[in-house]
């Protein structure tokens, strides 16, 4: 994956790991002298106190003494009196320059001894880079011991570190990135496996398993992944049998209420036969009849409904034209409207599709214009192909229609009319259309504005 969890966290990852050592790096930088000059410090006064205790015994170890402290701190000291005559020297020679310099440090700790730290004096030479770090202290006899250290020194050993730690911090990012990586691999390549599962969940495909048994927290998941993918099968796969009971509960239903129906109305007939001079029997046959037929086209309507749910109808769609199809709609406008009012205009295209469907939803659309537009108003019938689909379109002129009626009056049975009269319709037919779009994996929408209503449909073009 491009964007992967565990690129995310390996990435965080070396980002934090570069942040901590360019800070540890700039840390160092900034403080690593005042730390060099701090330990130096401590250094003078450690060896001038043991100068001075060695000076008191004869001044047995002095030369280890003045070696060490070259070596370890390059530190040079040397003993003087009070007019820089010297006692002992680090130095091979004492020149008058070395002695003048002596005799500033003498005066300058003579002069400041009030702000000496503890009898110790420290000076750094130069006014805006510091060179060298000076040392002066006064023994109990009266000598004063000089340290002086190279600054530039310790400056050469910060760099150097410095550079050690960004060299450092690219090996370290380096080698724990690819650690890191490998480390995560396991349990990041069973959360990238949970994703491609759960989305084939949320497409009803049940048959892949994760099967990750781990103790930690992402086993934990896995098994309750696929413990929720299986209580979803079982719970589904009941859903729909007790569906599909209901399917073929309401066909039977519906086609056991017609022989009945059927037989009520030959009855009527015949009783209106027979009766045909009393009118009053007439009136009552009449209403009979009305309300068998009523009856008759909600079972029709219940049993299309019921059958549009099953792969009956889309598995008798075949290869047609808009033309074909356009022509064979104007035939049955013809049979069941008044036409004068209805105009076809259909872009030519192939098309897969059931035309019986196709026609009888847009008829459904007419009658629902028809029906419910304004009377006499014109009906326009579109079918334009656009972007991989063919689109039908029905447009009527008639009241405008509500947000609420937009959003429900797909669904089977719902009136947005609730005061509409018996014979107007039971709700089912913009319902249908829902079901044939979606039968061809298409879709349905309704404009409505300034008067005037677009009932659309759509289908793939392929």
């Amino acid at each position: 994956m491009k964007h992967s969890f565990r690129t995310k966290v390996t990435a965080v990852f070396l980002v934090s790991v570069l942040l901590c050592m360019l800070f540890l790096d700039l840390v160092c930088g900034v403080f690593l002298r005042y730390i060099f000059i701090y330990d130096s410090k401590n250094a003078m006064i450690s060896y001038a106190q043991e100068i001075e205790t060695d000076m008191k015994n004869g001044s047995r170890n002095m030369a280890t003494i003045l070696k060490n402290m070259s070596d370890s701190y390059a530190i040079t000291a040397s003993a003087v009196d009070s007019e820089a005559n010297v006692f002992f020297s680090y130095r091979h020679f004492i020149d008058e320059e070395t002695k003048v310099s002596f005799l500033r440090s003498i005066n300058l700790y003579n002069n400041r001894a009030d702000n000496a730290e503890n009898n110790y004096l420290f000076e750094q030479s130069g006014e805006t880079k510091v060179e060298e770090l000076i040392f002066t202290y006064k023994t109990q006899d009266g000598i004063y011991i000089l340290m002086n250290k190279e600054i530039k020194g310790i400056d050469q050993d910060i760099k150097v570190i410095t550079a050690l730690l960004l060299v450092m911090s690219v090996l370290i990012a380096g080698i724990g990135t690819v650690v890191w990586s490998l480390g995560t691999r396991p349990f990041t390549g069973q959360i990238e496996k949970m994703s491609r599962i759960t989305d084939k969940m949320a497409r009803l495909n049940f048959d892949e398993k994760i099967n990750y048994n781990s103790p930690d927290e992402v086993g934990v998941l896995a098994r309750s992944i696929d413990s929720m993918s299986d209580e979803l099968k079982t719970s589904i796969s009941n859903l729909k049998e007790d569906i599909e009971k209901r399917k073929c509960t309401l066909r039977d239903l519906s086609h056991e209420i017609k022989t009945p129906i059927t037989t009520i109305r030959g009855y009527t007939e015949n009783i209106q036969y027979v009766c045909a001079d009393d009118e009053r029997v007439q009136k009552y046959c009449n209403i009979m009849l009305d309300e068998c037929d009523e009856i008759n086209s909600l079972i029709n309507e219940m049993l299309m409904m019921s059958l549009l749910e099953s792969d009956e109808y889309i598995q008798t769609s075949q290869k047609v034209t808009a033309t074909e199809l356009s022509h064979e709609l104007k035939i049955r406008i013809g049979n069941e409207f008044a036409v004068e009012n209805i105009a076809v205009e259909m872009e030519n295209a192939q098309l897969f599709c059931n035309s019986v469907l196709i026609q009888r939803a847009l008829l459904n659309f007419i009658s629902n214009a028809s029906k419910y537009g304004n009377k006499g108003g014109q009906i326009t019938v579109k079918g334009t192909a656009e972007k991989g689909r063919y689109v039908f379109s029905v447009t009527n002129e008639g009241s405008e229609i509500s947000d609420e009626d937009k959003k429900r009056i797909w669904e089977a049975f719902y009136k947005s009319d609730k005061s509409r009269k018996r014979g107007e319709g039971h709700g089912v037919g913009l319902s249908i259309v829902n079901r044939i779009a979606k039968t061809h994996s298409g879709g349905v929408s309704l404009e409505s504005e300034g008067g005037r209503n677009t009932f659309i449909m759509w289908i793939p073009l392929s």
